[in-house]
């Protein structure tokens, strides 16, 4: 069954969008108000927890869509044309990435000129750490802790662009789809729980080199890519023997319910000392809503909604702009003596959301219509 149209996926990235803004905004007013680098208030860990979650949920939504697109064309063309969806994906992804990739690099350059910041580790890295950016490896950034401030968040983008770089080889290559993405997720959750379990007893989370290695895997996220594959394999064929117990069983109202409650269970439950094993357990919950919202007929939610749909749309600009806008805003209110927490709140998401239309509107707007020239 080919679906031309997911019609609640964009209402769930802009819930999603809101509630990263949301933990966005909570960690660096919390930073910004006690004069700190680094955030450390366990009081909010459920709700930091929470927007990973929601982080996993972007992944499995990219892998299924990603997925869906190359198992139609691979299925009815028996090939992969690579270079129109690389084309596809750069116009998509590259201008607005680049855009706050140079725009905060030269604000740093300009900004380390100053002596009192200059021997900062940040100033002092700075070709480095940008390097990581400049070369699609911000999340290799995130995991040694060379990432540069304001945009950290692009750690996920660069995950993203790793399995748009490697996911057509692996439909290419593939000849049953179905064990391909599962045995990918398997895979990845054994080597990662076994570098977990091995940093823990073996080296008791002493030896950084091994840390960072493990960090570096978890932060690929190439788990919650495959098994978005594994869903979009099942929605186009829900209908064969091989798929139809798998679509019957995401489809039931109880296991949807409790895909749905689980990550939130987890987020509640204190577990700081494993942090990175959490999205493991959260993958295939996700997966089944991501399922149940692409399906649409027998949701247990129905989301559609123009308001959200229009801001699941502009996800990705609002998601680019997000760490750079509520900093400084945040920053310009404490200076204009405005401390109130729901008034900067306001101020710093009505300047968020018209960046994020403005530039939804012309610059991603513009280069996608590019991008439809390549199919």
């Amino acid at each position: 069954m080919i679906k031309k149209e997911f019609k609640h996926l964009d209402a769930l990235r802009g819930i999603m969008a809101m509630y990263v803004t949301l933990v966005h905004f909570i960690i660096l007013f919390t930073l910004n108000k006690k004069n700190e680098l680094v955030f450390t208030d366990l009081r909010y860990l459920g709700i930091v927890q929470l927007g990973q979650v929601f982080m996993t949920v972007f992944f499995v939504l990219s892998g299924f869509l990603i997925s869906y697109i190359l198992l139609i064309e691979k299925e009815q063309t028996a090939n992969v044309n690579f270079k129109k969806f690389y084309l596809r994906r750069a116009f998509r992804i590259l201008p607005m990435y680049y855009l706050g990739v140079f725009s905060m690099f030269f604000l740093y350059k300009k900004a380390c000129i100053n002596p009192t910041i200059m021997q900062t580790p940040m100033c002092a890295e700075l070709s480095e750490r940008s390097c990581y950016y400049f070369l699609l490896l911000p999340n290799w950034a995130h995991a040694i802790d060379k990432t540069l401030p304001h945009i950290s968040n692009y750690w996920s983008i660069g995950a993203e662009e790793q399995f748009y770089i490697l996911w057509p080889f692996v439909l290419y290559f593939s000849k049953n789809y179905l064990r391909s993405f599962f045995g990918i997720y398997i895979a990845y959750c054994c080597l990662l729980i076994a570098m977990v379990l091995v940093g823990n007893l073996y080296y008791h989370n002493d030896n950084i080199t091994f840390i960072n290695i493990a960090k570096l895997f978890d932060y690929t996220r190439f788990g919650a890519f495959a098994f978005g594959g594994v869903i979009a394999f099942i929605l186009l064929h829900n209908t064969e023997n091989t798929c139809q117990k798998f679509h019957l069983l995401m489809t039931k109202k109880s296991v949807q319910w409790s895909c749905f409650l689980l990550p939130f269970i987890v987020c509640i439950i204190p577990n700081e000392h494993v942090l990175f094993l959490k999205h493991i357990l959260v993958i295939p919950c996700c997966a089944v809503t991501v399922y149940n919202f692409a399906f649409d007929e027998q949701s247990i939610l129905k989301i559609d909604n123009k308001y959200l749909n229009y801001i699941g749309k502009t996800t990705y600009s609002l998601y680019i702009l997000n760490q750079i806008v509520i900093d400084f805003v945040i920053k310009i209110c404490f200076a204009a003596k405005i401390n109130s927490t729901l008034i900067v709140f306001v101020i710093t998401l009505f300047i968020l959301f018209l960046g994020a239309v403005f530039c939804y509107e012309f610059i991603e707007k513009p280069f996608m219509q590019l991008r439809r020239k390549f199919g």
